[in-house]
């Protein structure tokens, strides 16, 4: 991803996440954005985890589609 001004990701959506804003706080000179996840968590994420599919959800919806799936493969 280039450096520079990031990209307006507000409103758009990444797997059960849906951006709402830009964060003010940074990670590693990196913009975060705040997210809303479906099952109403909001946390911020920083750009490429979204635009690279890296985070599509938050982390409890995701262990428990993950735990869920190992689960009823038997």
């Amino acid at each position: 991803m280039p450096k520079g001004r990031p990209i307006d990701l507000t409103g758009r959506r990444f797997g059960g996440w849906t951006v709402i804003e830009r964060s003010p706080l940074r990670k590693k000179g990196r913009a975060l954005w705040l997210c809303r996840c479906d099952c109403g968590t909001e946390q911020a994420v920083q750009s490429g985890n979204l635009l690279y599919g890296n985070s599509t959800r938050c982390r409890p919806c995701g262990s428990s589609r993950e735990h869920n799936a190992r689960w009823n493969k038997a």
